[in-house]
């Protein structure tokens, strides 16, 4: 019986790969470089701001898609969750090995460089606003409302089980269950 459940197990894990997978090269196909190829620096920004471009357009697709095959909200936000992360270290991927190198040092407090190109930290909070993992959750009662954390601002991750109480928050770096 072990063996039965670890094979399940372990086509899930491969299914949702591929899934994420898919997503991922949708959204940063402009940036995907073969063998760390350096891409030309007037080529950059303009790749960059496709790839955001992308992410907008294709994030709607993924909900959308989501929710016509998957009822349980907190299995579409942890696959919402599951691509963000794998488009922002696409995105720091990308940036470290073919463009940060020949083009200068990551910017100092996430701003933004002049010739259009995030940083890797800046990437990575616009992603989470587009994304916009965890922020409706579901009450007992089954409604959708927003979620938001003591100081009254909108959280980037966290949803909450109506029947078990549990639940799910983090940010882009990771995911955790509480009970």
């Amino acid at each position: 019986m072990l063996d039965a459940k670890a094979e399940v197990d372990a086509r899930l894990r491969q299914s949702i790969n591929d899934f994420t997978g898919q997503f991922v090269a949708r959204m940063t196909s402009p940036i995907d470089t073969k063998a760390g190829k350096k891409v030309p620096l007037q080529e950059a920004p303009a790749r960059t701001a496709k790839v955001r471009q992308n992410v907008e357009k294709d994030v709607s697709f993924l909900r959308f898609k989501l929710s016509e095959y998957i009822s349980d909200a907190r299995t579409r936000e942890m696959l919402v969750q599951a691509v963000m992360e794998s488009v922002t270290q696409a995105y720091e991927d990308w940036y470290d090995a073919a463009y940060s190198p020949t083009n200068g040092a990551r910017s100092s407090k996430g701003k933004g460089r002049e010739d259009g190109v995030w940083d890797p930290d800046v990437f990575g909070e616009w992603a989470c606003g587009v994304f916009k993992v965890g922020v409706l959750r579901t009450n007992d009662e089954g409604s959708a409302s927003s979620e938001s954390d003591d100081d009254g601002s909108t959280s980037s991750m966290g949803a909450v089980s109506g029947r078990g109480g549990s639940r799910v928050t983090g940010s882009r770096t990771g995911l955790r269950i509480e009970m």
